[in-house]
């Protein structure tokens, strides 16, 4: 932080697990404005976000250790994977998130989610070859179109995934694996059938805050 200070006179702040839950539930709900209470899931490459609320106050939010990178670095390295790789990554799944469950979070809340691996499954779905924020921001995933894209997946390396799929996974082929493994599990603990994608996150929150308390 110093030396990025003296080398670019940038001022660095280091934000909480739960600020950074916050500012995504900020960004994210501008997707669905016309919704009240919402949840919004950012899943990331160390941690996951899972935030339920509305603009005027938040029920939960929490910062779950785990994300696409640390999942894929403790369980996914060597392809091709068994199903008791697969056990393993549910059971360690299930230690992080099952505690939802006693969250009074609505079951099929609407939901939104953010980051690379929502926006990336999106562009799956629609057999985009290259990235199309229209067709992205706001689109829906079912349970089913994001188990029927992971297991076509799961069978393949990550430079397969890649000609597979195209740009729209480029930077990402060796992770989303793991991205869609935590998106499933929390969709099967919140009891979702569908998902809203967004692109506006953490990003956007940063935005929303700073003019909100600029106003204040």
């Amino acid at each position: 932080i110093n030396n990025i200070k003296d080398e670019l006179n940038l001022d660095i702040k280091i934000i909480k697990g739960n600020d950074e839950a916050h500012l995504s539930f900020l960004g994210a709900s501008l997707t669905l404005p016309d919704i009240k209470d919402k949840v919004v899931i950012d899943i990331g490459g160390g941690s996951t976000e899972v935030i339920f609320g509305n603009n005027k106050m938040l029920h939960f939010r929490n910062s779950f250790q785990t994300g696409v990178v640390s999942l894929t670095e403790k369980y996914l390295q060597n392809f091709p994977f068994s199903q008791n790789d697969f056990n393993n990554v549910n059971n360690f799944l299930s230690d992080i998130f099952d505690d939802l469950l006693n969250k009074n979070i609505p079951p099929k809340q609407t939901t939104i989610v953010v980051a690379g691996t929502p926006t990336t499954l999106s562009c799956i779905h629609q057999n985009l070859k290259h990235y199309d924020e229209k067709k992205v921001e706001g689109s829906v995933l079912s349970l089913d179109d994001i188990k029927t894209i992971f297991e076509k997946m799961k069978k393949l390396t990550s430079k397969e995934i890649k000609t597979e799929f195209g740009e729209v996974v480029a930077g990402r082929e060796d992770i989303i694996l793991s991205g869609t493994l935590i998106l499933v599990h929390l969709m099967k603990v919140l009891n979702l059938d569908r998902i809203y994608v967004s692109e506006k996150g953490l990003r956007y929150g940063v935005i929303v805050n700073y003019l909100t308390n600029l106003k204040g």
